[in-house]
C-alpha cells in the first residue's frame, strides 16, 4: 500500500497499528488516509494530532519538515513490534539503530532495523525497495503462516490437596527446636 501511494505521488503520514485493518479475505489495508503530495513534503509539517510513537525522529516537532522516508520508518517500527513480542524498542545505539527484534533472524532484523534507522539516509528510500527485500526474504526462507513466537505453556490445573496446618502448640514446639 505504501509503494502504491508512492507510485501515485503521495506520502502516507499517519501510519501506525491503529490504522491497519484486516479484510475478511485476510489481507491487510491501511486506513485513516493521511496522504500528502510528495512535491509538498519539504514545505509541509506534521500536525500534533498525527504524531505518535511511530513518527520518525526527524519530524520531532511541528516546525520540522516532513521526510520522504517517514512512512518507511513507521512500517519498520510496526514490523519491529511484531517481531519483538509486541514491544517497541527502547533506545537506538550510537549508530542510530535499534537492537535486533527478539523473533527475527539476522536477515529479517537487517530489513526491519534499516527501515527504522534514526538517519533517514540509512533507511530504505522507497517502500517498493523494502517490499522487495521482504518478498526476497520470504522466498528464500519459505515463510508461511506459522506463528513466529513460541506456543504458550499451559499449566495443569492445581490439584485439590488437603493442606495441613500446624496447631499453635506444634508451631511453638517447632520454633523452639529451631532456636
Amino acid at each position: 500500500a505504501l509503494a502504491a501511494a508512492r507510485r501515485a505521488g503521495y506520502l502516507y503520514v499517519n501510519l501506525k497499528p491503529d490504522n491497519i485493518y484486516q479484510a475478511e479475505s485476510g489481507s491487510f489495508r491501511i486506513g485513516d488516509l493521511g496522504f500528502i503530495p510528495l512535491a509538498s513534503v519539504q514545505y509541509a509539517s506534521l500536525p500534533e494530532k498525527y504524531r505518535s510513537r511511530y513518527t520518525a525522529p526527524e519530524v520531532a516537532d511541528a516546525l520540522s519538515a516532513l521526510s520522504d522516508t517517514m512512512d518507511i520508518y513507521a512500517m519498520g517500527l510496526i514490523l519491529y513490534q511484531l517481531y519483538n513480542n509486541c514491544a517497541l524498542p527502547e533506545e537506538a545505539d550510537a549508530d542510530g539503530l535499534f537492537p535486533t527484534p527478539l523473533y527475527a533472524d539476522y536477515e529479517l532484523a537487517h530489513i526491519i532495523t534499516k527501515a527504522c534507522a534514526a538517519d533517514p539516509a540509512q533507511r530504505w528510500q522507497d517502500p517498493a525497495q523494502m517490499g522487495q527485500a521482504l518478498v526476497d526474504y520470504m522466498q528464500r526462507n519459505g515463510v508461511n503462516n506459522t506463528p513466529i513466537i513460541p506456543e504458550p505453556v499451559v499449566f495443569d490445573e492445581p490439584k485439590d490437596e488437603i493442606e495441613t496446618f500446624l496447631t499453635e502448640e506444634e508451631n511453638d514446639e517447632e520454633f523452639a527446636q529451631v532456636l
